[in-house]
């Protein structure tokens, strides 16, 4: 019923700090491999909610198409109203 919200193709990723407000568009090779590191992450719904902060936004990017997600903890994920728990910690990756 619920998918991931960590999308697998993506034409541009920008990634913004929840820190410092800086964002950074990743290069097509940057973008190649944070793709290929998110593909083994398994993430799975918790609950729906809506919390303020967060340590990255990632924004995937097609065409006209953009998704916001946000990392809220290094194993807390949000895109919209729906929180997800994951068992890698994204933080990480995305330092």
């Amino acid at each position: 019923m619920f998918s991931s919200p960590l999308d697998q193709k993506a034409y541009r990723i920008e990634v913004m700090s929840g820190n410092t407000g800086k964002t950074r568009v990743l290069s097509d090779a940057e973008r190649d491999e944070l793709l290929e590191q998110l593909k083994p992450v398994q993430v799975k719904f918790s609950e729906i909610g809506y919390s303020f902060g967060y340590r990255y936004k990632l924004m995937f990017i097609n065409g006209s198409d953009m998704k916001e997600v946000f990392a809220k903890s290094p194993k807390a994920l949000s895109y919209g109203v729906y929180i997800y728990q994951s068992g890698t910690d994204i933080v990480k990756v995305l330092e």
